[in-house]
């Protein structure tokens, strides 16, 4: 890779204000300045350093939000607030490579990934992998009594069709409720066939990745790759 572009996908600035870095002297490769914007890197083995202080480099970003009520899970809209809007504190340029792994309703919160690596909100999103996600639910009415058992099986209404999900109640009015697919107001309308209506929803859970109960709501933490693949284990 060059050495130039290396430098932009540490997101250290355009193209033109790497060119500068090097030209002043302040990038060094193994420990030996380089003057050249087109010097061959090896973005694996080279040490690559800015000021003496190494740089990251990473293939993709990884980020865990804890995702607050009244936002968008979009990129961009023109009439509300979108979750990319509590990124502000990263680099502008790798912002605008980022995108929320599936989608949480606008009133819902809780654990959302937002990255730009396409194959894993595939792997994710896709119902063939069967990756678990974990809802929160508070709800008001009575569930029916065979619950359980109902959406063991699947259920079904007269438009769509559920995979086979868990509940694991904490009272009457309570509850875990573990899917393996994503579709439109999916816990809501689950809730709803199954006799409640739900009052407020958190995702807690996706595959084995946990939401901390350190992370404030609104707030974010970036993710190891090792991470990522534990939680698919």
């Amino acid at each position: 890779m060059r050495l130039d572009k290396f430098l932009t996908k540490c997101y250290l600035g355009s193209r033109k204000e790497v060119k500068t870095l090097i030209t002043q002297k302040r990038i060094k490769v193994n420990q030996n300045i380089i003057v050249k914007s087109d010097y061959e890197v090896d973005e694996t083995q080279d040490l690559i350093t800015l000021d003496n202080q190494p740089l990251k480099y990473l293939k993709h970003h990884y980020y865990l939000l804890n995702k607050p009520q009244g936002y968008l899970c979009a990129t961009f809209d023109h009439n509300q607030k979108t979750i990319m809007e509590l990124f502000n504190s990263l680099p502008e340029s790798l912002v605008k490579n980022l995108f929320p792994v599936g989608r949480l309703d606008k009133d819902t919160e809780g654990l959302l990934l937002v990255t730009d690596d396409g194959a894993l909100a595939h792997q994710i999103t896709s119902p063939n992998y069967h990756i678990e996600k974990t809802y929160y639910v508070e709800y008001e009415g009575s569930l029916v009594e065979n619950a359980a058992l109902l959406l063991e099986k699947g259920l079904k209404s007269q438009d769509e069709t559920f995979r086979p999900a868990k509940i694991k109640y904490l009272d009457q009015h309570h509850c875990y409720l573990i899917i393996s697919e994503g579709k439109y107001h999916q816990v809501k309308k689950m809730i709803h066939l199954l006799g409640g209506v739900v009052t407020y929803l958190k995702r807690v859970q996706i595959g084995k990745l946990t939401l901390p109960a350190s992370l404030n709501v609104g707030c974010f933490i970036e993710l190891t790759k090792q991470e990522i693949d534990d939680m698919l284990n």
